[in-house]
């Protein structure tokens, strides 16, 4: 059994169905995540084995953005020339799971700057949310229409969004946390006790941030600036404590890890799964035509640079042992 197995044979091999799903399940926990790129033909790079696998997505005959992976899926956003509507994607199988997600709302006229699963596409409670340039819209599959909010809310612009616990929280400029409440459509707000910065570090916060559920912990990503180029990029991380209102500081993930893709999402992986060290954030350069990812190091602010091929260019992860 390889991974390329698992591409190669699980879509259109009836023999591969019959193998122990927990010998699969056993074997893909083992994998590290892989660098996924975008468009009809599906490219996965592991830096590990320093290889591609490839998969075709099936009936797919017009443009396909890949804008994220969630819940085992890659969430594809479908441009047309008359409208744009979003899809799932198994990327093991390369077949699309047809959601029937309404088509997005003309007020939408920009690439969407993110989007995330509430849930897996056969759970009741599955919705999907994605933020834009000024407004967050949000629906479930089999609606007719978006719920449509402005993303300038409680005084500053929410730049990062999480479902996290059954509820979907944001996070605005000013650091304070928005609950988003399914029942009335509308948006609470916890307002944090303290700054997610201190003064001196305004100056160098790019305006990246992420929003990740740790083992049960909302934390949030910080990208900062602290001089020219990639040597002079610094993460701070900090967990929101919910009993104080306070956005408090963690030096060390133990053995943990943190991926960051391009679009908003970041993953908490143990790294022990798959053989490496803890304690470190995984994302790219923030120039998207850029041929590296990096690796940054919690206990001493090292960066460690990997290269992928020319002309490939990844917007996400995928984590292998949520694809089985």
């Amino acid at each position: 059994m390889s991974l390329g197995d698992f591409f190669a044979f699980s879509h259109v091999c009836r023999e591969w169905r019959f193998v122990s799903e927990i010998r699969k399940r056993e074997y893909m926990a083992a994998q590290p995540p892989l660098l996924c790129g975008s468009l009809i033909h599906l490219s996965f790079y592991s830096w590990k084995e320093e290889r591609f696998y490839k998969k075709e997505v099936h009936q797919i005959n017009i443009r396909l953005l890949n804008m994220g992976f969630c819940h085992g899926f890659l969430i594809s956003l479908h441009s047309g020339p008359d409208k744009k509507y979003f899809g799932l994607v198994n990327p093991v199988t390369g077949v699309e799971v047809m959601a029937s997600f309404p088509v997005l709302p003309k007020c939408i006229v920009t690439l969407p700057l993110y989007a995330t699963l509430m849930s897996p596409p056969t759970s009741p409670d599955c919705m999907l949310l994605i933020v834009a340039a000024y407004f967050i819209c949000l629906c479930r599959p089999g609606d007719q229409e978006w719920i449509i909010h402005p993303r300038v809310y409680g005084g500053g612009t929410i730049l990062g969004m999480l479902f996290f616990k059954g509820k979907i929280y944001g996070i605005n400029n000013r650091g304070h946390i928005l609950i988003y409440d399914h029942v009335h459509s509308k948006f609470t707000f916890c307002r944090a006790r303290n700054d997610l910065l201190k003064y001196d570090q305004i100056t160098k916060f790019r305006r990246r941030i992420w929003l990740a559920d740790c083992g049960g912990e909302l934390f949030v990503i910080l990208c900062l600036n602290t001089s020219n180029g990639l040597e002079g990029v610094k993460f701070v991380v900090r967990r929101f404590n919910f009993t104080t209102c306070k956005w408090v500081s963690v030096k060390h993930l133990g053995n943990h890890v943190l991926f960051l893709d391009r679009w908003g999402a970041a993953f908490w992986d143990d790294a022990a799964n798959w053989g490496d060290s803890g304690n470190c954030i995984y994302y790219f350069s923030e120039y998207i035509h850029g041929d590296k990812f990096h690796v940054f190091h919690m206990n001493d602010g090292r960066v460690e640079n990997f290269s992928f091929p020319e002309h490939f260019c990844p917007s996400s992860w995928i984590f292998p042992r949520l694809c089985c």
